[in-house]
C-alpha cells in the first residue's frame, strides 16, 4: 500500500490539482490523475516512503490529504454512475471504473488496499472499452494481483489495450511478441510492427518505446533492420525530451565517448548523468556519485551531501552496490550523520537481498552493537520481570 501522505507531489501537480478540480472539466481531471497515478506508480519515486523525512510523524498532513481523497473520490463516484449516451460520457463512465480499480489496488484515493477489487473495476472498465482500463487488467493478469495469474489472459489483454490504442500496451505486446515473453511465439514481424506505432505514438506518459526502437536502429539487431546511426540519435533525442531516463543515460554516453555521429562533450555528457539519475536511472545514479565523491567536471567541491542522497535513491531500488556504499556512508558519517544502527539496516536489507557476501560483516557489527549497547532508551521499570525491584 503506497501511503501518498509522505510523498511531495511536485509543485506543477498541486497548481495543477488546485486549478481543475475547481473546474466543471472531467475530461481535464481523468488528465490530472493519469499524471498523478504516473508520479506515483513510478518505481523511483518510491524513494520518498522511505528516506524522504526523517521523521514522518513530524510531517502532518492528514487533513490536506483526507480533503484530496474525498475530492477525487466524490469526482469517480459521480462519475461511475452517469448515463452512457455518448462516447465521451461512455469514456469519462470507464476511465471512473480504471481509478476506482486504480484506489483499491494501490490503497490510494481513501479506498481500502483490495486487489480482487482492483480487478471487477478494471474489467467494468475493459467491457466499456477502456484502453487503460483493459492495460491494467492485463498486468494484474500477468502478475497474479488480485486475480489467479495466466500468462495467456494477460497477452490476450495486452493485445486487446494495443487494438484500442494504448501506447504502453502496444509497447508491451511489441515487445513480448519479439522476445516470445509470457509463452507467447515469437513474431518479430508483427511485434516490430507494435513497437514502432508505439515510439511513434509516444508521449510523455510513455516515452519508453523510443529506446527500444533506436537500440534496433543502432544494431540492426532485429527483423533485418538495416543499421541507421542518425535516426537512432534522432529516437534517443526525442526521447530524453519526452523524459525517458534511459535515452538521457544512452546520450550521455554517446557525448562521453563520441559514439552515435556524437562529438566528445563532457558537459553535455555530465548535464545527461544527471538528468538520467534524477530519473532514477541506475548506472546514472553510479556515475554521478564518482563525480560527486571527487569533485570533477563542474562540481568543484565535493559534494558529500548529494553523494549520499544518489547511492540512496539508487539503494531505494535494492541495488547492492549502492546497499553497501550506504553502510559505508552510515558507518563514515559520509554525506550524512555517523549511524552504526543505520549501517546495520542496510547491512540487513542488502544480505535479505541475496548479498551472501555481507552476512559475515553484518554478524560482526551485530556483536559490535551489543557491545555497545546500541538501542532504543526504556524504561528501567519492567513490568513483566519479577527480578527488578528499581
Amino acid at each position: 500500500m503506497i501511503n501518498i501522505k509522505y510523498l511531495e507531489l511536485p509543485e506543477h501537480l498541486i497548481n495543477e490539482y488546485k486549478t481543475v478540480f475547481k473546474e466543471n472539466d472531467g475530461e481535464k481531471k481523468f488528465l490530472f490523475l493519469r499524471k498523478f497515478l504516473k508520479f506515483v506508480e513510478d518505481d523511483f519515486g518510491h524513494y520518498n516512503c522511505y528516506i524522504k523525512y526523517e521523521n514522518p510523524s513530524k510531517k502532518n498532513q492528514d487533513e490536506e490529504m483526507k480533503v484530496f481523497n474525498e475530492t477525487i473520490r466524490s469526482f469517480l463516484i459521480e462519475m461511475s454512475s452517469i448515463q452512457p449516451k455518448t462516447n465521451s460520457m461512455r469514456k469519462l463512465k470507464s476511465n471512473s471504473y480504471v481509478y476506482i480499480g486504480v484506489g483499491y489496488e494501490f490503497g490510494l484515493f481513501g479506498y481500502p488496499l483490495n486487489e480482487a477489487k482492483a480487478v471487477v473495476n478494471y474489467t467494468t472498465s475493459a467491457q466499456l472499452k477502456s484502453d487503460i482500463g483493459t492495460y491494467r487488467l492485463a498486468h494484474c493478469y500477468e502478475k497474479g494481483c488480485g486475480v489467479k495469474k495466466s500468462d495467456l489472459q494477460a497477452i490476450c489483454f495486452y493485445r486487446c489495450s494495443a487494438k484500442l490504442g494504448h501506447i504502453d500496451a502496444m509497447y508491451v505486446y511489441g515487445i513480448i511478441l519479439m522476445n516470445g515473453y509470457l509463452g507467447a511465439a515469437i513474431d518479430e514481424k508483427t511485434g516490430w510492427y507494435y513497437l514502432q506505432v508505439a515510439a511513434k505514438k509516444a508521449s510523455e506518459y510513455c516515452p519508453y518505446p523510443l529506446f527500444d526502437v533506436g537500440i534496433i536502429y543502432e544494431t540492426g539487431s532485429y527483423v533485418d533492420i538495416s543499421i541507421d546511426k542518425s535516426y537512432s540519435k534522432e529516437l534517443f533525442l526525442r526521447g530524453a525530451r519526452l523524459g525517458d531516463p534511459n535515452c538521457k543515460f544512452k546520450l550521455a554516453q554517446c557525448f562521453e565517448f563520441g559514439e552515435l555521429l556524437c562529438v566528445k562533450d563532457s558537459k553535455r555528457a555530465l548535464n545527461y548523468y544527471e538528468e538520467a539519475a534524477n530519473g532514477g536511472h541506475v548506472e546514472a545514479m553510479f556515475f554521478m556519485t564518482t563525480h560527486l565523491k571527487k569533485g570533477t567536471h563542474r562540481l568543484e567541491d565535493k559534494s558529500h551531501k548529494k553523494y549520499f542522497s544518489c547511492i540512496q535513491k539508487a539503494a531505494c531500488k535494492m541495488n547492492q552496490q549502492a546497499l553497501i556504499k550506504c553502510v559505508e556512508s552510515y558507518e563514515k558519517g559520509y554525506g550524512t550523520d555517523q549511524d552504526i544502527l543505520m549501517s546495520l539496516l542496510y547491512y540487513k536489507i542488502a544480505v535479505d537481498n541475496g548479498n551472501v557476501n555481507a552476512k559475515e560483516r553484518m554478524y560482526s557489527l551485530e556483536s559490535e552493537i551489543v557491545g555497545l549497547d546500541k538501542g532504543i532508551d526504556v524504561s528501567s521499570k519492567c513490568p513483566s520481570c519479577f527480578t527488578c525491584t528499581s
